[in-house]
């Protein structure tokens, strides 16, 4: 409206605020239920029927326990440093994207590509460390019959590496994903964009 079209001219505006406002915006386009308390007969409907809610993550216990992960959740994942947040929550990304659902996933301190990296290795079962480990291997150079049967066997487990990581390259493709790593966002950049890819690509 004109407060809108007024206020992003306005350089004293405070960002946020216009950020919320484009926001609900977004949200009057989408069409509104015309029962008086909606939420109350969603509830209802919610309790009467059979239907599963939420998405599960696919871990049984925490399934179990949030009963899936549910519109309006703000679930938070905690631990210390190096305690493998990034790996469960990849994890949960992956098994909510074989169950053919879509995942907008904003990285605030890794590139797309290292989380790209690190899905293909979970994908294709290949561990990390193992992975770089063999990548860095020296060559046999002796010309003794045991090092050619090392430097053998070496080239036989890379084809079949390559193969695995071949075929989760074609799985991973099939994934309704995407990754956003374009810097630091607040809670009302990751609402907009969000709200703005479900538009687009639900």
């Amino acid at each position: 409206g004109e407060w809108t079209k007024n206020k992003v001219h306005d350089k004293t505006a405070e960002t946020d605020k216009i950020k919320s406002v484009v926001v609900d915006s977004i949200e009057k386009l989408t069409p509104q239920s015309k029962k008086g308390n909606d939420g109350l007969f969603r509830a209802f409907e919610s309790l009467s029927s059979n239907k599963k809610e939420g998405i599960d993550t696919g871990y049984a216990n925490i399934d179990r326990t949030l009963q899936g992960m549910k519109e309006g959740n703000f679930i938070v994942l905690a631990g210390r440093p190096a305690m493998g947040k990034t790996a469960l929550a990849l994890n949960i990304l992956k098994n909510v994207c074989v169950a053919g659902k879509s995942v907008l996933f904003f990285s605030l301190e890794m590139s797309d590509v290292e989380l790209n990296k690190r899905l293909l290795l979970m994908v294709s079962g290949q561990n990390e460390n193992v992975y770089r480990s063999q990548s860095h291997k020296d060559e046999a150079t002796s010309n003794n019959i045991f090092d050619n049967e090392v430097k053998r066997a070496r080239d036989v487990e890379s084809q079949k590496v390559w193969g695995r990581l071949q075929n989760a390259l074609n799985e991973i493709g099939k994934w309704k994903l995407e990754i956003v790593e374009e810097g630091i966002y607040s809670i009302q950049d990751m609402r907009l964009k969000a709200k703005i890819k479900k538009k687009k690509k639900d």
